[in-house]
């Protein structure tokens, strides 16, 4: 499927929205069923009072992290032994996103989360996570009119109805723009599938192939 986005972002993206008309097979990316509901209000509340790294394209917050190497921002898919994962900031004063890693948890363990804000007009450029895990889980909280996740020769990522999804960032070449009027609002993370809820949850989609 092709994106008409608008002429504000460089050419390079709006070709890359343009011209790549792939659909998806599902060995990229797939929708998942997380097994709680989300209060996105409450979480929507909490991320706007978040400590913020605005260094970036994108506002981003590290959540929770590898304590023995912070600088790590993903993992492989099984979880060494020695790995000590903890918070990265209070979560006393941020209670939906506490018990958003509770419930998550309860699955299986979550080694890494980034909460993210990204501004109308904004947009990151083709790329591969190649420093980190193979795949991430993305979660929307918001997903205003004219945001878009593209995945090269595998389509558009649908969070219709504010969806997760996984999705192989770390082999794939992908690109996100907010052509939008609304900042839009979302967390992603990484998780141990060698664990049996998640294990469970990866089997369901083309991913585990």
């Amino acid at each position: 499927m092709t994106i008409h986005i608008s002429e504000n972002f460089p050419k390079l993206i709006r070709d890359f929205f343009l011209y790549d008309n792939s659909e998806s097979d599902g060995t990229a990316h797939a929708p998942i069923d997380l097994p709680f509901d989300m209060d996105r209000e409450s979480l929507l509340h909490d991320a706007k009072g978040l400590p913020w790294d605005t260094d970036c394209r994108i506002d981003r917050c590290t959540i929770v992290h590898n304590s023995n190497n912070k600088g790590e921002t993903g993992t492989k898919y099984v979880v060494q032994k020695d790995t000590r994962i903890e918070p990265a900031i209070d979560l006393e004063k941020f209670p939906a996103i506490n018990s958003l890693i509770n419930n998550l948890n309860s699955i299986g363990p979550v080694t890494y989360m980034r909460f993210k804000n990204m501004y109308p007009g904004e947009y990151l450029p083709p790329h591969m996570d190649s420093t980190q895990g193979p795949m991430i889980v993305y979660c929307p909280i918001t997903w205003p009119e004219g945001c878009h996740f593209k995945v090269y020769g595998q389509g558009l990522v649908d969070f219709g109805g504010l969806k997760a999804n996984i999705v192989e960032t770390g082999n794939r070449v992908h690109s996100v723009v907010n052509d939008g009027n609304e900042s839009r609002f979302t967390f992603s993370f990484h998780a141990d599938w060698s664990s049996p809820g998640w294990s469970n949850i990866l089997r369901k989609t083309k991913l585990a192939d």
